[in-house]
């Protein structure tokens, strides 16, 4: 095994033994019945605005803050040279909303580690009554999910995973539990690539009692040009399947306008979004490395997204909001 140019060479048989455990895993899951069982449903939510304005069509772009839910090999994907710190925010149905934060590192800080995120996830106001019906005081209920993404670029594709820290607190009852996403990317041109990913592949228990979670399968196409991006989904969950298409259009290298349609467990929603990259500078700095320090021209870069997601059989608007900086 060998690192250069931030990439990360393997032998042929270490190529075939990482690629096999991932189709392996993929079956197996495929395979068991309780494949799609329903605990912990806010680790389906999606929280970013990009990703979210396209329609959720993103498995096979997975670029940015995004890789961490749609594909986690995203991040390693490309040369990257600047951290990242993007923090989002969705208003779900019925008062319930979820946070993130998620922080990404450049590709030459450490061999595979590319960055953390924590989700945190609320359900709003919600009352304790006794048997009788008198209500006795606030519930509290939320969820937290830490997750660290490690991956590398292998030459003929690219593979990434999320190791998740699962944690709830449902008044007093408490639970805990760890998670595995995985994710490849398969470039079969400069502009176009698929995406494979398998979502929250794990074990939980809430006060001793296992609770399944919410398994998702996620394939895409992602078509990336200089002005316009597409991408094309297709997700299996408990549900059923659906399917996501979506698009970006960048204007003046700083403007972006975003659409898309899917078919969810809510009926047919479209979605729009809106995206603004404005520089705030540049300046030399010393950058840390895993191997050496060096010095590097670093532009500061303010990111702001919004989407909009409407229609279904609720009616219900559902707004995202993030904000990030690169540096």
């Amino acid at each position: 095994m060998s690192v250069a140019n931030n990439k990360l060479h393997l032998s042929s048989p270490s190529l075939k033994f990482i690629s096999r455990l991932f189709i392996l895993l993929s079956i197996f899951y495929f395979m068991n019945n309780n494949l799609f069982a329903a605990g912990l449903q806010f680790l389906r939510i999606p929280v970013f605005s990009r990703s979210e304005g396209m329609a959720g069509a993103y498995t096979g772009v997975a670029e940015g803050c995004e890789s961490f839910f749609y594909n986690p090999a995203g991040l390693s994907a490309g040369e990257k040279t600047d951290y990242e710190a993007t923090a989002g925010y969705v208003s779900w149905l019925e008062g319930m909303s979820k946070e993130s934060i998620v922080f990404i590192t450049p590709a030459d800080i450490f061999p595979i580690v590319r960055g953390i995120s924590i989700d945190y996830f609320t359900v709003g106001d919600l009352k304790k009554y006794n048997v009788s019906g008198t209500e006795i005081g606030a519930l509290d209920y939320q969820d937290i999910a830490a997750a660290v993404n490690l991956g590398a670029d292998m030459g003929n594709f690219i593979f990434g995973c999320n190791l998740k820290y699962l944690k709830e607190d449902i008044d007093k009852y408490k639970g805990s539990g760890f998670a595995v996403d995985a994710g490849i990317l398969y470039p079969f041109s400069k502009t176009n690539r698929i995406g494979l990913s398998a979502s929250n592949m794990g074990s939980f228990s809430l006060e001793d009692v296992s609770i399944d979670l919410p398994i998702t399968i996620r394939a895409g196409l992602g078509i990336s040009g200089k002005k316009v991006t597409l991408g094309l989904d297709a997700e299996k969950n408990a549900d059923n399947t659906y399917l996501h298409l979506g698009g970006e259009l960048k204007l003046q290298e700083r403007y972006f306008l975003r659409a898309g349609i899917k078919n969810a467990e809510m009926g047919n929603v479209t979605t729009f979004g809106l995206g603004m990259n404005t520089e705030l500078g540049v300046q030399d700095e010393w950058k840390p490395s895993f191997q050496q320090g060096q010095k590097t021209a670093s532009k500061k870069v303010l990111k702001i997204n919004y989407s909009f997601q409407g229609g279904g059989y609720f009616s219900e608007s559902i707004h995202r909001f993030d904000i990030g900086v690169s540096f």
